[in-house]
């Protein structure tokens, strides 16, 4: 028992020693480390609608904890691992609701460090999206014996798939659709010949809402033979002009197929004046015009329409009546003209004016629109002034040359002269073709792609002429030939026969648009895209009503006059960046280069250049990939950017 007694006494003071050895330790090991854990970087992220994560770092290791509460700490949450970057998440929270919160550590010896006066509020929760998407205007097109394509449209962008059958019960069902689109269209195959189907389409959006179209029939075509209509147009070709007189020329043409034929014709591209229908059904044409003004050049089309109703219009061409009197060429060695003067024989009275010019004019050229040929202009002593504005164009089997109309007390009239081999250097020197005092000429049924030599005199009194103005110029087949934009120390020339806008495309509505562009007060948009499309009509009204033309919205002959001197900025093509991704939402100016890629190649319409990837932009780019063989997910990655670069260029 006494044993038991002294256990029992010694116990406490045994235990209280312990004590006193922690307390010393500890009392030791704040006297080591006496300042509490250092807090920074207090952050706080929203994890949803009722609960966030609230982080921070200490300078030394330590636990982890956090008082919260509405307006007070009230409660909290800890975390006793010794960490340097700590991180409580505070669940169970009421939304849209503002807390009060204190962060704090205690290292590894009990000193404690704390952060308070923090708040944050937590957020609202986004709705679900539980509304299915419209389904509208569903039909069934394209219908043959044994397939049909089923179209529709929903009102935001969804799946799609077609369940049909020989019932409304249905029964089949077509391959699922998961390209996310506003216009759906799905292909239907190995259906019965003159059968009866019902269909009903389905469309999932992205939140899995579903909607289904009320049932709808269609039949499937009866397996008949039938020999369509030719739908192939006549190829119109060999224009030609001939017989020309001060009132009437002939003009004839060659079909490929036997068709009728008519010509409307007038002193521009309106025409307003058509021959009376040849309904004979013939593949060589030939029709006389006559009541002609003279020495007018008329602009003129043919339209030919075979059998089946199928009609070609040719490309416009030019056609010039004569001046109504017969020129006799002069003497091949006319006497000379006396000059006024003193008398005297030092040559200052008078002398020979046919003497022939320097054989060797100077080789300042200037390219003639897209046909292989130059201007040369003459040097020497001059007699009146030259000829200014001298322009041709190289058409079928024809040559048109046209210039500036002169103050006639300045000359009498033009001369054109012209040879095979070489430059006329005086009015004898070769072919008189032109005498008189207008404004254009033709030289017609030429040989194709064989050089000309012209030179163009302005004379007084049939015997005192300029320098020449010489060029050199072949016809050619394709009447695109004379339609070109010329650049002359920076302006700009539309060098047309014809008036051109809505739906052209190529490189005069690139220079055009360039020379648009440069003043935003006419062309905001200021997109370089080759396409005239709406927003480049609407800049040619304003270009139109700034110098007080007709209001057109077409590059018309006004248009083109008062271009010849404005100044053409360089044209700076856009690149897609290589490095810049795009889908829904995103904006900018990469967003406005890929809008324009994709108006270039027909998938986008001119008007959504914004800079905004809306849901047309996204449309664009999902047909985009899917005729590209490409991932169809709406996303303008690496690859859909190499590609449309590659389309474009």
């Amino acid at each position: 028992m006494k044993q038991k007694y002294f256990i029992y006494f010694l116990a406490p003071i045994v235990f209280l020693g312990f004590i006193q050895i922690v307390n010393s330790q500890t009392i030791d090991s704040q006297k080591l480390d006496p300042n509490p854990p250092v807090i920074t970087n207090i952050s706080v992220t929203p994890f949803s609608s009722t609960s966030v994560i609230i982080t921070w770092t200490t300078d030394e290791l330590s636990n982890s904890k956090v008082l919260y509460g509405k307006g007070r700490t009230s409660k909290n949450e800890i975390d006793q691992n010794d960490v340097i970057s700590h991180s409580i998440k505070l669940e169970n929270l009421d939304i849209a609701t503002e807390y009060v919160f204190c962060v704090e550590s205690r290292d590894k010896v009990q000193n404690i460090g704390q952060s308070c006066d923090h708040t944050f509020t937590t957020s609202t929760p986004i709705p679900a999206d539980t509304t299915a998407p419209i389904i509208t205007d569903v039909i069934a097109e394209d219908i043959s014996t044994s397939t049909a394509t089923i179209s529709w449209v929903t009102n935001e962008i969804a799946t799609g798939q077609v369940e049909y059958g020989l019932t409304s019960t249905y029964g089949l069902q077509s391959p699922y659709d998961q390209t996310l689109n506003l216009n759906h269209s799905i292909r239907l195959t190995d259906l019965t010949e003159d059968t009866t189907y019902h269909i009903q389409v389905e469309s999932k959006d992205n939140s899995n809402n579903s909607s289904k179209s009320q049932d709808i029939t269609f039949k499937t075509l009866k397996n008949e033979i039938v020999i369509p209509p030719s739908t192939a147009l006549p190829i119109i070709t060999n224009i030609t002009s001939h017989n020309q007189t001060s009132s009437s020329v002939s003009i004839s043409w060659t079909t490929n197929k036997i068709t009728d034929g008519q010509i409307e014709y007038g002193i521009n591209t309106d025409y307003g004046t058509t021959t009376n229908l040849d309904s004979d059904l013939i593949k060589h044409h030939t029709q006389i015009i006559t009541g002609l003004e003279a020495n007018t050049a008329y602009y003129a089309r043919i339209h030919s329409h075979d059998n089946e109703g199928n009609e070609a219009i040719s490309e416009d061409f030019i056609f010039q009546t004569t001046n109504g009197t017969t020129i006799t060429p002069p003497d091949e060695n006319p006497p000379p003209v006396e000059e006024p003067g003193d008398g005297s024989d030092n040559g200052s009275g008078g002398g020979d004016t046919n003497t022939p010019r320097d054989e060797n004019p100077a080789d300042a050229t200037t390219p003639i629109n897209n046909t292989e040929g130059v201007f040369k202009n003459g040097s020497g002593t001059i007699q009146i002034n030259q000829v200014s504005g001298v322009t041709a164009y190289g058409l079928n089997h024809t040559i048109l040359i046209l210039w500036n109309k002169a103050n006639e007390a300045d000359r009498t009239g033009i001369k054109i002269v012209r040879s095979k081999e070489d430059y006329p250097t005086n009015p004898n020197d070769g072919d008189l073709l032109y005498q008189g005092n207008g404004m254009i000429f033709s030289d017609v049924n030429l040989t194709n792609n064989k050089t000309y030599y012209y030179s163009v005199f302005a004379y007084k009194e049939n015997s005192i002429y300029s320098e020449p103005v010489q060029l050199s110029i072949a016809p050619v087949e394709d009447p695109s030939k004379y339609t070109s934009v010329q650049i002359d120390n920076g302006k700009i020339q539309i060098l047309t026969t014809r008036d051109f806008g809505l739906g052209t495309r190529g490189f005069v509505v690139n220079y055009l648009q360039n020379l648009l562009a440069s003043d935003p007060t006419l062309y905001p948009e200021g997109l370089v895209t080759g396409y005239f499309g709406p927003l480049t009509k609407s800049a040619i009204i304003r270009f139109q009503k700034r110098h007080g033309i007709p209001e057109t919205g077409i590059v018309d002959a006004n248009v083109r006059a008062i271009t010849r001197d404005l100044t053409v900025p360089q044209n700076v093509k856009p690149e897609l960046s290589p490095r810049s991704n795009m889908s829904l939402g995103s904006t900018g100016d990469n967003v406005k280069v890929l809008q324009t890629a994709l108006v270039q190649l027909d998938y986008l319409d001119e008007t959504f250049i914004d800079g905004n990837f809306g849901i047309e932009t996204q449309q664009a780019v999902l047909k985009f990939q899917k005729d590209n063989n490409l991932v169809v997910d709406g996303i303008v990655g690496p690859v859909t950017r190499a590609k449309a670069i590659l389309k474009v260029h």
